[in-house]
């Protein structure tokens, strides 16, 4: 069984239905809220299992970032040294 290290809820167990809410802090001193699993889906989330409208667990390749908007894990905006700039459009 797998254990998220930030909520120390077991991942695989399928009554875990939320990560903890909290704040994700960028190298540059912003702080912004997570966001959540998009109330959209109609199951669970494939990667973390956490219900629609729950926040994943920390390291889910789907929670997005809430600076902006791509995969938090994958996007670069946590990376320090890598300057983020608003997308156009």
């Amino acid at each position: 069984m797998t254990t998220c290290k930030h909520c120390g809820k077991a991942i695989d167990d399928p009554h875990t239905t939320t990560c903890i809410r909290d704040f994700i802090e960028y190298q540059d001193d912003v702080t912004l809220q997570r966001l959540r699993y998009t109330d959209d889906e109609k199951e669970q989330c494939a990667v973390c299992h956490v219900n629609p409208g729950a926040f994943h667990h920390r390291g889910c390749y789907m929670e997005r970032c809430p600076r902006c908007g791509q995969r938090l894990i994958s996007c670069g905006c946590l990376i320090r040294g890598k300057e983020w700039q608003q997308p156009i459009g």
